[in-house]
């Protein structure tokens, strides 16, 4: 089993896979910090490669919840709102996307995003014949409905060489379907009020395995989508060899800006044979609650974080500063991208990003401290 393609369902599958020797980052004292890793919850059963995981808001609490797709269905492990710091036991919320159910992570993506603007993370995944949502109804996940023929198996979409995501591309509060193909960069936006995704939409040829000027293999170079400039719309992030590209959305335009912008050079990237690699995972979200998405990358010695930032000398206003360690936990040199998912989100209502990870049968969370300016 290709590293890629467990890590590409453990984390929901956007495909956060990097980095293992070789590093750039620095180490200079921190200007913000994730406290200890506290253990939230015991995990009922074991949690294998063949289990995805993913984190959202599923009941509009505004904390994020993790979900696990297991054997015999999706289960839900909420995050307290009552000032207790731990998640509840887990809740199954959908007999669908499991094993038991014929999903593999070897062919098929799941996760979690809000299609329907509600509010509420629903399940997404990319099936044999179809992309299938089930919507959260805030106590469950509807059953699964079909919202789009593309992006499955039977359309050519490979876990191990495609990637496909979810993220609001155009601002209008709902999750769309981001695919990096074969030759181009898909998108379809969710028709919300029709409970169908649009017809896939080429937004650039960029990012995509053999198109545009570049290749980008799953796993050596992953590709994510978030919004890194505070204007609503979600971007593209490519690591790529030596250098963070980016590329900002232009829903007037139905597309990305045209070409590789770089935003950070050597850090958090692949450089012919060292820096990260596939066993270094990194991840969009925001630290800092700016409204802008920063990265984090889960390296050899601990956990990198640079912040999105103000930039008038760069040709988008803005870049990824200067990594800073914020905590030696979480590491690729303990942490296996196979069966160690890590993943980022707001679990106690501050707006900024914590850690969430799972190791040894536990829930481990690493609040976000603040920054220091």
């Amino acid at each position: 089993m290709k590293c890629d393609k467990i890590i590409c369902l453990m984390l929901g599958c956007s495909l956060f896979a990097f980095p293992t020797s070789g590093k750039t980052a620095t180490k200079q004292e921190p200007e913000g910090y994730f406290k200890p890793l506290k253990s939230w919850r015991t995990l009922e059963k074991d949690l294998t490669w063949e289990h995805p995981v993913a984190v959202g808001d599923v009941n509009g609490d505004e904390r994020a919840d993790v979900v696990v797709f297991w054997d015999d269905g999706t289960y839900v492990f909420f995050a307290n709102s009552f000032g207790v710091q731990q998640f509840e036991p887990a809740q199954k919320w959908s007999d669908y996307y499991a094993v038991h159910d014929g999903w593999k992570v070897t062919e098929h993506v799941r996760t979690v995003a809000d299609v329907d603007g509600d509010g509420l993370a629903d399940v997404v995944g990319f099936g044999g014949a179809h992309t299938y949502v089930s919507l959260s109804n805030g106590n469950g996940f509807d059953p699964p409905k079909a919202w789009s023929n593309h992006y499955c198996v039977n359309d050519t979409w490979r876990v191990d060489r495609h990637v496909r995501t979810l993220a609001d591309v155009n601002n209008d509060g709902a999750a769309d379907i981001i695919g990096f193909g074969e030759s181009h960069t898909f998108v379809s936006l969710s028709l919300k009020g029709e409970e169908k995704f649009d017809v896939p939409i080429i937004w650039t040829d960029a990012y995509s395995r053999s198109g545009g000027t570049r290749d980008w293999e799953v796993g050596k170079y992953p590709r994510m989508v978030a919004n890194i400039d505070n204007d609503g719309d979600a971007d593209i992030v490519g690591f790529y060899n030596y250098r963070v590209f980016a590329s900002l959305s232009l829903p007037n335009q139905e597309k990305f800006k045209d070409g590789l912008t770089e935003w950070r050079y050597k850090d958090f990237c692949y450089q012919d044979g060292a820096g990260w690699g596939s066993d270094d995972i990194r991840i969009l979200a925001d630290v800092d609650n700016d409204g802008r998405a920063d990265v984090i990358g889960f390296y050899t010695d601990g956990t990198y974080v640079s912040r999105s930032t103000r930039d008038a000398a760069h040709q988008d206003g803005y870049a990824f500063g200067k990594p800073y360690r914020w905590t030696e936990e979480y590491n690729s040199s303990v942490w296996s991208p196979y069966i160690n998912p890590r993943m980022a989100a707001d679990v106690n209502l501050d707006g900024r990003a914590d850690i969430i990870g799972i190791i040894d049968g536990k829930i481990y969370v690493s609040l976000n401290e603040k920054i220091y300016y």
